[in-house]
């Protein structure tokens, strides 16, 4: 509890200055239109101007002192409306987490998704097929079986699917294309 009253404390005192400030404002067109008058009067009169700056300073201290109660009795009176107003909006606040619940969990889920296939792409992995005395990468067999198709007459923009059969005891790779062209090449 103490430390929310000198957290009020703090509150108050910005509060007394911007009042102050505020009064300040109001009262600046009136000083604008009195400067010429009173560098005037410094000029001419010196001791007359330091008369009336000692004059104003206690006017001055004197509305910050009356101001500070009356900003002090506008927050206490305020304080059970905000706390109010909290109260109140806490279900509403509670319903609209649990409401978006979901959509955070799934956008977690696809962040994560989106993550682990970036690090896939990321990852650079080749196959090598070993077998007696040979050695093919297997993204060699598979750019042989695309150029197989092509050079039989496809374009390369036809193909969606292929499946590659590799029989290394015969150094040979059979290759299917869209589920229905097949095709076999040697390594």
């Amino acid at each position: 509890m103490a430390y929310k009253s000198a957290d009020n404390n703090g509150n108050n005192e910005n509060k007394v200055k911007k009042f102050v400030n505020s009064v300040s404002e109001v009262a600046k067109p009136y000083i604008d239109k009195a400067t010429p008058y009173v560098e005037n009067a410094v000029k001419n009169a010196a001791p007359v101007a330091k008369d009336l700056r000692s004059k104003a300073e206690p006017v001055m201290e004197n509305i910050r002192t009356k101001a500070e109660p009356v900003v002090e009795e506008i927050i206490s009176k305020t304080e059970p409306v905000v706390e109010t107003l909290k109260t109140k909006a806490d279900p509403y606040l509670k319903k609209a987490k649990k409401a978006t619940e979901p959509a955070s969990r799934m956008a977690k889920i696809v962040t994560d998704d989106l993550s682990e296939n970036a690090a896939k792409k990321a990852i650079k992995s080749e196959i090598f097929l070993q077998y007696n005395d040979h050695e093919i990468r297997s993204e060699d067999i598979l750019e042989k079986a695309r150029l197989d198709y092509i050079n039989k007459g496809h374009k390369l923009s036809e193909i969606h699917d292929m499946q590659v059969y590799i029989k290394p005891n015969e150094a040979k790779a059979f290759y299917v294309i869209n589920n229905q062209d097949t095709g076999r090449i040697e390594f």
